[in-house]
């Protein structure tokens, strides 16, 4: 106001208004994964979904950009397992530590379980798992590619013989895509008598010991289910499972 403005009776209040605003500071979260696990994609099966992800390869795959405290069954990875090359894998089991993962297609086809032959996926001798010299021998060479046993199927949801029939569709997509009827399933290219043979499924690493059906062994089956076929059957093949670190080590 001017210096010489008159003031009337009217009492007049002027203020002023401050207003404060505080920065809040985020905490940044270290991604500590294992450095070999270049992507890791949610698992959602569910065709249609806007999140459906079931090879790790469709655009509504949601990558997650943080490690999660805890891997869920069947979340995929994308893990580098030598110097040049990346395989899809999904998680089995996650242990704290480590990282049960199984790869998402077979490695090997049309494979008998034992025969005596040498094509087969088990060394009767040794009982270890037969695969290709140092495709899956991951990081450092140390980590041993195996089968997948009817114990961890049966955790992971597939079930075996019910009513002397076969239980269909028991087991996760995850469990049984890439296989003769992939298309169907969610991959993008149906591996029947085709470059990959019949790829019916794959063995496990169980033999079946029951007195009644002697000689067979536990398979996973294209159409999601369990069941028990003779060792020296070459419709079926293998897919590795493998053990990682979880975390870098420092």
């Amino acid at each position: 106001m001017d210096e010489n403005t008159e003031i009337t009776d009217v009492q007049k209040k002027y203020g002023i208004r401050i207003n404060v605003y505080a920065k809040q500071d985020v905490a940044v979260v270290e991604d500590n994964r294992n450095p070999s696990i270049t992507n890791i994609y949610a698992y959602d099966q569910e065709k249609g979904s806007p999140t459906f992800c079931v090879t790790g390869e469709e655009a509504t795959c949601v990558e997650l950009k943080q490690a999660p405290e805890t891997y869920e069954a069947g979340i995929i990875i994308k893990y580098k397992v030598n110097d040049t090359e990346e395989k899809y894998f999904h998680v089995m089991f996650d242990e704290g530590d480590t990282l049960t993962l199984q790869q998402r297609e077979n490695i090997i086809y049309d494979t008998a379980w034992y025969n005596t032959n040498d094509d087969y996926v088990i060394d009767d001798n040794t009982n270890s798992f037969t695969c290709p010299t140092n495709i899956y021998t991951l990081e450092e060479r140390i980590a041993k590619a195996r089968m997948i046993t009817i114990q961890e199927d049966h955790s992971l949801g597939c079930l075996g013989y019910v009513n002397s029939g076969l239980s269909n569709e028991t087991c996760p997509v995850w469990m049984y895509n890439y296989l003769s009827n992939s298309v169907s399933n969610g991959g993008t290219i149906n591996q029947a008598n085709g470059e990959y043979g019949s790829n019916d499924g794959y063995w496990t690493l169980s033999a079946n010991s029951s007195s009644e059906l002697s000689e067979r062994v536990w398979h996973i089956v294209f159409n999601g289910s369990v069941g028990i076929s003779t060792p020296s059957l070459k419709y079926y093949g293998a897919r590795a499972v493998v053990v990682i670190e979880k975390n870098k080590q420092n």
